[in-house]
């Protein structure tokens, strides 16, 4: 491949990544919430994790179309990862809702004791539970005639580290943006939007739940 259509795939494969990381869904909010908490680390670990699930569902898209609709439309797999979405989106807009994340330190946020692990690995099983989101990566594909599926092996790797490196930025830029405004708010005020967003998140694992539990016929 020649170099000038090597660097237009990856820019294409760029802009997927930060087009496909930008629906402000569930997990955004999570990175949201954690960077006003916890200042600006944090939250970007946790965009890492989900940056990890979306290449995860970003490469299966790529590889192969027909394969990720057979395994999408078998029942038991697309009832089982629903499920599994809504326990986790409860879990976490339960939390937020009811737990004070905050002590009375002098920067007014509450020491961080839990790991860059669990930061990372949170993110991603919050983003996994939402396989519907290869649907728009086959459509961010189809927009930019985005075709790595089919190239060399060599060249497949830089044109979905590209798209990894999308994801990453925006949640770099996410993170960046929101940890320069936080000072902007007090405690008061960050803990009634960490309800609002605990309110958000339960309310997507109930009608989540409901579509879930109609579609399998219960």
């Amino acid at each position: 491949m020649q170099v000038g259509m090597l660097f237009l795939l990856c820019l294409k494969g760029f802009l997927i990544g930060a087009l496909g990381a930008m629906p402000l869904g569930p997990s955004a909010f999570l990175t949201i919430r954690r960077t006003l908490n916890r200042k600006a680390r944090p939250g970007f670990m946790t965009g890492i994790g989900i940056s990890v699930s979306d290449m995860f569902y970003a490469t299966l898209a790529a590889l192969g179309v027909n394969l990720v609709m057979r395994w999408l439309e078998d029942p038991a797999v697309k009832e089982s990862i629903s499920l599994a979405g809504c326990v986790i989106l409860a879990v976490f807009g339960l939390s937020t809702m009811l737990k004070n994340p905050f002590s009375k330190d002098v920067n007014g946020v509450s020491p961080d004791t839990r790991s860059l692990k669990y930061y990372i690995g949170s993110g991603f099983c919050i983003a996994i539970a939402n396989p519907t989101v290869i649907f728009f990566y086959l459509a961010l594909f189809a927009a930019f005639a985005f075709t790595p599926g089919t190239i060399d092996t060599a060249w497949f790797y830089f044109a979905m580290l590209s798209v990894w490196a999308g994801d990453l930025c925006w949640w770099l830029l996410l993170t960046f943006v929101i940890n320069k405004v936080r000072n902007k708010f007090d405690l008061k005020q960050i803990r009634t939007i960490n309800i609002w967003f605990g309110a958000l998140l339960l309310a997507s694992a109930v009608a989540w739940l409901i579509y879930t539990l109609k579609n399998a016929g219960i």
